[in-house]
């Protein structure tokens, strides 16, 4: 794969490690999306980012993506 010609893509690119379905830390955070909001998120939890009552809802949502053996494109 030729990084240069996702280059364009890099601003809007998320990668999360998942530990487990309760915590779901980010690696990298393009600079469009903590432009957005307003966070430096790399190493922060995804999870308790959410409002409590949003949590698990959070936690089953992205637990079900990293457990399929496929990928995730979510547009904002």
């Amino acid at each position: 794969m030729d990084l240069v010609s996702i280059a364009r893509l890099m601003p809007k690119l998320v990668l999360l490690e998942a530990f487990g379905p309760q915590r779901m830390i980010f690696r990298l955070a393009g600079t469009e999306i903590e432009t957005i909001t307003g966070l430096r998120l790399m190493g922060r939890d995804h999870i308790t980012l959410a409002a409590p009552e949003d949590r698990a809802l959070r936690s089953r949502l992205l637990w079900g993506a990293a457990t399929q053996p496929c990928g995730a494109v979510a547009f904002h």
